[in-house]
């Protein structure tokens, strides 16, 4: 036995005997051989019978659709004695059907579908009522594993890592050399199930990131508007106020309201040296409905009051020599 070709068994019967109780004695024959050799020899072995055949010239057909039911392992589970009758006749012509809802489980597992773990039990439980051979079972579940990677392996490293290097490497080994269709699907729903954690994660921090991007940038062309506040944030971009202040945090290291404050400082210093314009001016410009209100501001934020400032600055152009 090298295991390249299953080993064959010739058995007579007499041609009185129907084909019911032909198959009925070769049932009971195997499971005799079947058992002794596990009790005795603790060896697992699966039997796989021919259709029955008339003539020697038969013979060699029987043997090769015998062979062929052995290459549905996986599909046939646990079942150690098989009547190649018994195994679908189109089997084969359903690999493209398999291929498109596979492909519509990784366009769903894309978009974040949580219900990604129903739709995998269906795939299985399809592959399993086809009794697909083993290798074209392997060749869809690893097909399916590739296009996924395609779809959300280069969103990070980590995501990455699920699909290439040791750890993916040891479970692609675990695929190839599972014979059972049970273990396939444990391995497959544990292996995705750490994909879909880690690429959720990621797809929630490029959101948040790239949401609170925009944000600053609101900001920035808005820091003016005196009605501008983590409310009028909230209702923008339909988060709450403490999330988006959360967020902004997180980001940039800073309150809103401080970073708000640092704009129109910063604006109310440029006017206040290049321009004319009275105080209570520039207070409405950079988002104060007041003087007092953006004066206690500026001299908090910058040292001394709007007016001090335009006169130090104005004394300090003057003394610098030409």
């Amino acid at each position: 036995m090298d295991g390249s070709e299953p080993d064959g068994l010739l058995l007579g019967v007499s041609p009185d005997v129907t084909e019911e109780e032909t198959q009925e004695r070769v049932r009971r024959l195997s499971e005799r051989g079947i058992a002794w050799t596990n009790d005795h020899l603790g060896l697992s072995l699966m039997v796989s019978v021919g259709p029955r055949s008339d003539s020697w010239e038969e013979v060699s057909a029987s043997y090769q659709a015998a062979a062929r039911a052995l290459q549905h392992k996986l599909s046939l589970g646990q079942r150690a004695f098989i009547l190649s009758e018994d195994m679908p006749v189109n089997a084969a012509t359903r690999t493209y059907t398999h291929l498109q809802g596979i492909a519509e489980f990784v366009k769903q597992f894309r978009l974040s579908d949580g219900d990604w773990r129903s739709r995998l039990e269906q795939i299985f439980d399809d592959l399993k009522a086809d009794a697909l051979k083993d290798e074209d079972i392997r060749m869809l579940l690893l097909t399916m594993m590739e296009m996924l990677a395609r779809e959300v392996g280069d969103l990070s490293e980590q995501l990455q890592s699920c699909f290439t290097g040791e750890r993916a490497g040891s479970w692609r080994r675990a695929v190839e050399e599972t014979t059972s269709l049970e273990r396939l699907r444990s391995l497959f729903t544990e292996q995705l199930a750490e994909i879909y954690r880690t690429f959720v994660a990621v797809s929630e921090t490029k959101s948040h990131r790239a949401m609170i991007v925009e944000m600053k940038a609101y900001i920035e062309e808005n820091f003016a508007d005196p009605d501008l506040s983590l409310k009028h944030l909230s209702d923008r971009f339909q988060i709450s106020g403490k999330y988006a202040s959360y967020l902004f945090k997180e980001e940039f290291n800073m309150k809103f309201v401080d970073f708000m404050v640092q704009l129109r400082m910063a604006k109310a210093e440029r006017l206040l040296l290049e321009t004319d314009d009275t105080v209570q001016h520039i207070a409405l410009q950079v988002g104060y409905a007041n003087s007092i209100t953006f004066g206690r501001t500026f001299k908090r934020e910058v040292g001394v009051t709007p007016g001090d400032y335009r006169k130090l600055k104005a004394k300090t152009q003057r003394d610098v020599p030409i």
